[in-house]
């Protein structure tokens, strides 16, 4: 009995996971396209020891290219399968925004006058302070 219970929660934990592979046909395109590729890979590398299996892995692009492909389709298919989208990174702009206003603010030509500029348009125009000492 105890065995059963644990085996309908398995069952009922997967059961999302293979129906949403059954039904979507990007995932059973991504894992047929993986299995290609893996047996692609297989086929290259099956009869060889490991000293011959690494020569190919590393003088074969195209070995190398079957292996990225089969990873890559198995990570696309875990994605979909999660019901996740992947988490796309705000690529260089932020870092290209940054640098500019680094280039600008501390050029030597122009970067006195852009500093003098934002501070007084930050924090107000400073009066100018003479200094003259007292005369006793």
């Amino acid at each position: 009995m105890f065995r059963d219970a644990r085996g309908a929660t398995a069952y009922d934990t997967v059961r999302p996971y293979v129906d949403r592979a059954l039904r979507d046909d990007e995932i059973r395109h991504n894992v047929v396209r993986a299995w290609h590729a893996a047996r692609k890979v297989y086929g290259e590398l099956g009869g060889e020891g490991p000293i011959g299996a690494a020569s190919k892995l590393s003088g074969k692009d195209s070995v190398r290219d079957e292996i990225d492909t089969t990873v890559q389709s198995l990570s696309e298919a875990i994605v979909r399968m999660s019901g996740n989208q992947p988490k796309r990174r705000g690529g260089w702009g932020v870092f290209f925004l940054l640098a500019a206003t680094l280039v600008v603010l501390f050029n030597p030509a122009t970067g006195t006058g852009t500093r003098r500029w934002l501070k007084d348009h930050l924090f107000g125009s400073e009066e100018e302070f003479d200094y003259s000492t007292p005369n006793y």
